[in-house]
């Protein structure tokens, strides 16, 4: 080992003590804000521009998976992953598998029953397709776009219920295309457990076209002033070729249910 690659180690080691000595000691902040999903529609971007605000604090990292894959660690863990400055009224995570996950609206009720939750929503069949690239960039994903829809169900069989037993699924975390663009079930899960005034609805294309208006409107709801001079600059876009005619207009018939009860719960539609 080198002496940079030593001097790496000894610091990654400190680090390590440091958080489990935060754990044990009960040191930082539960989170008052989520957001919670969902993927590829504008999380990585909407934590971004709200991680510049003075009033906000962030963990050191975007997705901490606490209420999906981390749940076991307990609260003081999740707690210490949290250091807000006096002036950081907001203490916020951004987590977008928390949106489809199972038992994530009640193990954030049970525990964080006043926190703020936002939700990002992006029209489905585009952010199905762009989930499936996304995965495919990362060598997540061997199928091609109608492979993976086509063995999902199977892909996914059983995976709610291992979720459901405590467990972690790795196939639900990783392929659940269809079944996270299906809104509608997934937002009555969180609208049972949470009274409305709790929740902000953002559709994710508002949040792409006019970044700087929607954010002002996540201010408000966060109760914070404006902050002027955030950099809103888009984060994580990838490039993919565009999806067939044929496909979207399938997906677009498959949706059709699921996104008229998304615009009796949230007002949001699509064209």
């Amino acid at each position: 080992m080198s002496e940079v690659e030593s001097v790496w180690a000894w610091r990654r080691r400190l680090r390590s003590l440091r958080f489990h000595a935060r754990v044990a000691l009960g040191r930082g902040r539960l989170p008052n804000a989520l957001i919670v999903g969902a993927a590829k529609s504008g999380t990585s971007s909407l934590y971004a521009w709200l991680a510049q605000h003075p009033g906000v604090c962030v963990p050191k990292t975007k997705e901490l998976r606490f209420f999906d894959n981390q749940w076991s660690k307990g609260a003081r863990w999740y707690a210490a992953c949290f250091e807000p400055r006096p002036r950081q009224s907001v203490v916020l995570e951004a987590t977008p598998n928390y949106f489809p996950h199972p038992l994530a609206p009640e193990r954030v009720r049970a525990l964080l029953p006043d926190a703020k939750l936002i939700f990002l929503l992006r029209e489905p069949v585009s952010r199905t397709y762009s989930h499936h690239q996304y995965r495919l960039a990362r060598g997540e994903e061997a199928l091609s776009f109608g492979e993976a829809l086509a063995q999902e169900e199977a892909r996914l069989d059983g995976a709610e219920e291992v979720q459901r037993q405590g467990g972690v699924s790795k196939a639900f975390n990783t392929h659940n295309y269809l079944y996270t663009s299906g809104y509608a079930q997934l937002l009555e899960r969180w609208l049972a457990r949470f009274p409305r005034d709790q929740l902000l609805f953002l559709k994710a294309e508002d949040l792409f076209d006019r970044p700087a208006t929607v954010t002002r409107q996540v201010l408000d709801f966060l109760g914070l002033p404006p902050a002027p001079g955030l950099d809103l600059t888009p984060r994580n876009q990838l490039d993919y070729p565009p999806l067939s005619r044929a496909s979207e207009a399938q997906l677009k018939e498959r949706f059709d249910g699921s996104n008229r009860r998304v615009a009796e719960l949230t007002g949001i539609s699509w064209p």
